[in-house]
């Protein structure tokens, strides 16, 4: 939608001079929305890659002063937080070039808008597959390593108790996890969506 277009129809109508300033307003406040969207998805990336690099580089220092001849299973924890790390940056390399404009009209904006919610909607509503499991396959690997160990020495009561205990108490972790990131599609992805929705819907009737 050409803005000048937009504010010489608007302008036609009583009142005009009123709707043409809002819709100027309009336009400054959902690219302010939109670039405070992008700031805050970028430093909530930034702090899950940060996290991931320290879990990988203190598991691996761990593994190596331990020793890497008993103490190599711990590298799935590792593994699995290289997995989160990579998924996310790989994630915003494909993304790269969906960057918020400076220009360009209000029905350009509100759609960019849309595909950035839209996409953080389907990221957090598959936490599970690409940040969770791995996580989850990465601490059961060394768990079940050293249960088995222990069952073929015939130590199992000394690890079959933690184990149970670390199991449920990770588990509970990643289910509320899970359930705080549904929470935030529901309570702030979900709502913003319908809006941006609503908005499109309203301009493209306009432009008929």
């Amino acid at each position: 939608m050409d803005p000048e277009k937009l504010r010489q129809a608007w302008q036609s109508q009583p009142g005009g001079a009123q709707i043409r300033i809002d819709a100027d307003v309009l336009v400054r406040e959902v690219r302010r929305n939109q670039q405070g969207f992008r700031a805050t998805i970028f430093w909530r990336d930034f702090r899950e890659i940060f996290v991931a690099l320290i879990v990988m580089v203190s598991v691996s220092l761990h593994v190596v002063s331990r020793g890497i001849g008993r103490h190599w299973p711990w590298l799935g924890l590792s593994a699995g937080a290289a997995f989160v790390a990579g998924y996310i940056l790989v994630d915003r390399w494909r993304r790269r070039h969906e960057t918020p404009r400076i220009e360009g009209d209000l029905l350009s904006h509100i759609e960019q808008s849309l595909k950035d919610v839209e996409h953080q909607i389907w990221m957090l509503k598959n936490v599970f597959w690409w940040y969770l499991l791995p996580l989850i396959v990465g601490a059961l690997i060394p768990n079940v390593y050293f249960l088995v160990a222990d069952l073929a020495t015939r130590k199992l009561r000394t690890f079959l108790g933690p184990f149970i205990l670390s199991s449920c108490i990770f588990a509970a972790v990643c289910w509320g996890a899970y359930l705080l990131n549904q929470y935030a599609v529901r309570r702030g992805l979900e709502p913003r969506r319908r809006e941006l929705m609503g908005m499109r819907e309203s301009l493209l009737k306009e432009e008929e």
